[in-house]
């Protein structure tokens, strides 16, 4: 209203030609305000709200839950120019460099909705690179769209960030360099043996259990598990790199995890018989221990005690990764999308 008053009197007191420009700079002024008041924070968390689709041993996971607030991830949308860069650099300002009981290592902003940025919003993210210096913290862009890139590619070393194709895969590297960085990489070898060890503390026991399993292994390139083939045992891998990919229904496919040793794979769809939902292919020299539902009977039948703790065992592992997968839908339907200044997650 105030805008077609401002217009009015321009057209009486200046004239119709200046009335025009007037109102166009007024109309685009009130634009850039109302578009800054947006919110460009889509979702942000720290690192038990965002974390990789990668399938750890119990050991690591548990320490980057301890290493959680290490990480920051900010997701944005939108245009980013002067207004909305400007208000974004302020709060992270005051927020990213409160206290914590563990400092920041890694600030990850993740890019993929964002549309474009203009030069001021470009001098925005090189004083935040420059705080992050000073505080100790390190800057990562996921998903930079094409505009950004050459944005980015024209400024030269004066923004030497790390950049990576999608989010998951920098929040994999931030959380391999946290657990570098906290002498958290156990041996290929040695992880199932402590996962297993997490569940049947006496060698004794695990000893049995293992008698009803058997070796298999895949080189790199070959298929484990076909998706929508039947579900007739699980796998207990010992070493190796596995991609866990969807096939989509014009033959495309998606990866959805990557599993390391020392981790379970393929027990819900032995449990319930039903095919499977995923294709697991091994990335390179694979080795697990096979049990199907056979072996099982006959545990059961020769040793239910020891069969009740590995379901219960089975039960917890499936909680766990329910409980995961909760948090990040959490994070993105309804607890993560506020402004930094809000309260942290």
């Amino acid at each position: 209203m105030l805008v077609l008053v401002l217009v009015l009197a321009a057209f009486v007191g200046i004239g119709f030609v200046e009335g025009i420009v007037i109102g166009i700079v007024a109309g685009l002024a009130v634009f850039a305000i109302n578009y800054a008041r947006l919110g460009v924070v889509r979702a942000q968390g720290g690192g038990r709200a965002f974390a990789s689709n990668v399938m750890r041993p119990s050991a690591q996971a548990n320490r980057l839950e301890e290493l959680a607030d290490a990480v920051h991830v900010v997701r944005l949308q939108g245009y980013l120019f002067f207004g909305t860069a400007h208000r974004l650099l302020d709060q992270a300002s005051t927020d990213l460099t409160k206290p914590r009981a563990i400092p920041l290592r890694f600030l990850v902003l993740d890019l993929g909705r964002v549309d474009g940025i203009d030069s001021s919003a470009f001098a925005c993210l090189v004083r935040l690179v420059e705080q992050a210096e000073s505080n100790g913290f390190e800057i990562l862009l996921a998903a930079v769209p094409a505009p950004v890139a050459r944005l980015l590619d024209a400024g030269g070393r004066s923004l030497a960030l790390a950049t990576f194709a999608d989010l998951d895969h920098c929040l994999e590297h931030v959380e391999n360099r946290l657990l570098g960085l906290a002498g958290g990489n156990a041996p290929e070898r040695q992880a199932l043996e402590d996962e297993l060890a997490r569940a049947f503390p006496e060698p004794e026991r695990r000893r049995r259990l293992l008698a009803y399993t058997r070796p298999v292994r895949w080189q790199a390139g070959e298929t484990i598990i076909e998706q929508g083939a039947p579900s007739d045992e699980m796998y207990f891998f010992n070493q190796g790199r596995i991609i866990a990919n969807l096939v989509l229904p014009d033959g495309g496919e998606v990866r959805v995890r990557t599993i390391l040793p020392g981790t379970v794979v393929g027990e819900v769809g032995c449990y319930l018989d039903v095919p499977r939902t995923l294709s697991l292919v091994a990335a390179t020299a694979v080795e697990a221990r096979a049990f199907d539902r056979a072996a099982i009977a006959r545990l059961r039948a020769a040793d239910p005690d020891l069969c009740a703790d590995f379901h219960a065992w089975m039960a917890r592992l499936i909680g766990e990764r329910l409980a995961h997968l909760t948090g990040h839908l959490a994070a993105e339907i309804t607890g993560e999308g506020r402004a930094l200044s809000s309260p942290g997650s």
